[in-house]
């Protein structure tokens, strides 16, 4: 394994700190200059405070998806192939640092069902998706991922573009095809590709690298085709 530089440790650091510093600011000033003096002047003025204070929720939620999805995209933070667990390899460094500015708000927003907000983060971080997408579940390399227009991802799903395997972490990318539905709970690993149409059932898991057919239902662990006849 080779020698890490203290230098571009430092870098990153100061990179991870900017990025969070980012994102707490602006919500940060609304707290205190207007959210904070509200509170102590009567229960109307409380009460508004309450207001804008859930306002400045959603200012928070904003500023973890576009910040940390401009340094992401000004760096060009992308990675591919099969590379080792070696953070002096350049497509590690930008998986771990994708990974650390993009996971703890991808988990938010996962958590409260905010699918709207999934789906504007994940094409912040490369992802392409298509049109009237329900991006449900945990999308953990977003910019491995495509999605076809008028696709369903149910809730607590869960896509990975990477795998790791003696030694080494293997990306791969991961295709959902139009009309497509990946059921709730389901798993979807590296080098996936659904087809138009086709459908993975609930609590089901595609293995690394498969492939479903167009207009096909498969299910089960692992997902098998559920459309033949016994």
């Amino acid at each position: 394994m080779h020698k890490l530089n203290p230098l571009a440790i430092f870098k990153t650091l100061i990179l991870i700190l900017t990025v969070y510093l980012l994102i707490l600011i602006p919500p940060g000033l609304i707290f205190k200059y207007v959210c904070l003096p509200l509170f102590t002047k009567g229960i109307l003025h409380f009460l508004a405070g309450l207001f804008l204070f859930l306002v400045d929720f959603w200012v928070l939620l904003l500023t973890a998806i576009v910040f940390p999805g401009l340094f992401w995209r000004i760096l060009s933070l992308k990675y591919s192939g099969v590379v080792p667990l070696d953070l002096s390899n350049r497509n590690m460094r930008n998986w771990v640092l994708s990974q650390i500015i993009y996971l703890p708000t991808a988990v938010i927003l996962d958590f409260f069902h905010l699918y709207p907000l999934k789906t504007l983060h994940v094409k912040f971080f490369g992802g392409k998706v298509g049109k009237n997408v329900v991006m449900g579940g945990l999308v953990l390399d977003p910019s491995l991922l495509e999605v076809g227009d008028n696709t369903v991802i149910g809730g607590f799903s869960l896509i990975l573009g990477h795998s790791v395997e003696r030694g080494k972490i293997i990306f791969g990318k991961v295709y959902i095809g139009i009309n497509c539905g990946v059921g709730v709970r389901a798993t979807i690993l590296a080098g996936t590709r659904l087809e138009d149409n086709s459908i993975v059932g609930a609590h089901s898991l595609s293995i690394k690298n498969s492939r479903i057919p167009a207009n096909k239902t498969y299910g089960g662990v692992p997902a098998r085709n559920l459309d033949k006849k016994e």
